[in-house]
């Protein structure tokens, strides 16, 4: 009897071995994806508010509070904005909303998420006639789009970068989600 349960024994540790090592070496290889949630993309926004503008010498411009939603359907992030618009000629301040969205890219490089394709959906301001309104939106879609277009959005830290190099991964590409930003891990070629 002793022969046997030796027997099984061993043929149990046979196939419980493999399964140990993977699974042991698995923490080793790490997430194959990093997700950035709402939160995480509005806090990295906030880094560049309040954005603060004069525009002609005459308006100063004051953009802040960044809200974010994603659109996975549209491979998008669409951003919701607070506006104050001070006229020093006249001393009015008018108070209001810009919506933009905007994709996203890997600049391996730089190991950093940049935007792209900014795009001004409406910049809304209370109080302003129409041709004023006209007027502001066409500066302002401007400046946000100049001032947006390939900003830094996320940058990986130095010794993820590096870690993942010596695993042999690279950022493959950016997924839109309804819950988060994902940059997926793949292969080096």
């Amino acid at each position: 009897m002793q022969i046997q349960t030796s027997s099984v024994s061993r043929r149990v540790a046979a196939l419980l071995l493999p399964l140990l090592l993977l699974s042991a070496c698995a923490p080793l290889l790490g997430p194959r994806s990093v997700q950035l949630s709402k939160a995480d993309l509005e806090q990295k926004l906030a880094r560049v508010f309040p954005l603060q503008r004069k525009l002609l010498e005459v308006f100063s411009v004051t953009v802040d509070k960044p809200q974010v939603d994603f659109l996975p359907q549209l491979q998008r992030v669409a951003t919701l904005l607070n506006v104050t618009l001070q006229d020093r000629l006249q001393g009015r301040e008018y108070h209001g909303s810009l919506r933009a969205s905007f994709g996203l890219r890997y600049d391996a490089q730089a190991t950093a998420l940049r935007l792209s394709e900014v795009r001004v959906e409406s910049l809304q301001l209370e109080g302003l006639s129409r041709n004023a309104q006209e007027a502001v939106t066409r500066l302002g879609s401007q400046l946000a789009q100049d001032k947006l277009e390939g900003m830094e959005l996320y940058r990986v830290k130095a010794e993820d970068s590096a870690r993942a190099d010596r695993l042999g991964y690279t950022v493959g590409s950016v997924d839109i989600t309804a819950d988060a930003v994902v940059l997926h891990l793949v292969a080096k070629p």
